[in-house]
């Protein structure tokens, strides 16, 4: 009867949560006041919370309390791409990116908030900074891997433009994924971050000016790359 109780407590503040009454980063109550909310005993709250914790919906921050999570009930690695051999998996990814990426595009020139444009502006301008910075110097590890922090922002940012909660919540995946395979494959190849940022460069100009076709097309040629 207890887990059906913990099972019926966490699915409660499960659906408060959706329902935004507690919203990404509140603090829950304390273990106290969720008894008395609902009438349970605080080891019946410490297990529906356990299993809150399991299915990534929050997190128990040890002598502060406990915290729903940004992206609540998503998890680093729900689709298992960590179980995919590395060769498949990079293959794989660049293919499904090719289509996907080139929609986000157009939907990002549609729907990018004034925000979101200054924001991805500030990225632009980082990724020019940083390969003005390193333009004679040679494309090492090292350098690569830092232009790669601004390609994880810009894409990242990217998904968020196209203001689609599915691709919303695809984001934080594949982002991930390009992160663990895609850029080792990029650090063992060619590649050059000059031509990097004025593809990044290309297809940010053609979302700010909201050309919705240009954005595709320049994303497209990207994928390419």
């Amino acid at each position: 009867m207890s887990t059906n109780l913990s099972n019926f407590v966490a699915e409660s503040i499960k659906q408060k949560i959706i329902s935004g009454e507690y919203s990404e980063n509140d603090k829950l109550p304390n273990e106290q006041e969720l008894a008395n909310l609902f009438n349970v005993s605080r080891t019946t709250i410490r297990e529906a919370v356990k299993r809150l914790v399991s299915q990534n919906i929050v997190t128990i921050k040890r002598g502060v309390g406990t915290y729903v999570n940004a992206n609540p009930g998503l998890m680093d690695d729900p689709l298992g791409f960590e179980f995919i051999p590395e060769e498949v998996i990079t293959k794989d990814l660049r293919e499904f990116r090719y289509y996907i990426e080139p929609a986000a595009a157009k939907f990002a020139a549609k729907r990018a908030t004034k925000q979101q444009i200054s924001d991805m502006a500030d990225i632009i301008e980082g990724m020019k900074l940083f390969t003005q910075k390193n333009d004679s110097v040679p494309e090492s590890s090292d350098v690569l891997s830092q232009f790669g922090n601004f390609e994880l922002l810009f894409h990242s940012l990217l998904y968020e433009m196209t203001g689609n909660s599915v691709f919303k919540h695809l984001q934080p995946i594949i982002i991930k994924s390009v992160q663990l395979y895609y850029f080792k494959q990029i650090l063992s190849g060619q590649y050059s971050i000059i031509d990097a940022y004025e593809c990044h460069k290309k297809i940010f100009n053609a979302i700010r000016a909201r050309d919705e076709q240009d954005a595709y097309e320049q994303m497209l040629k990207h994928m390419l790359v």
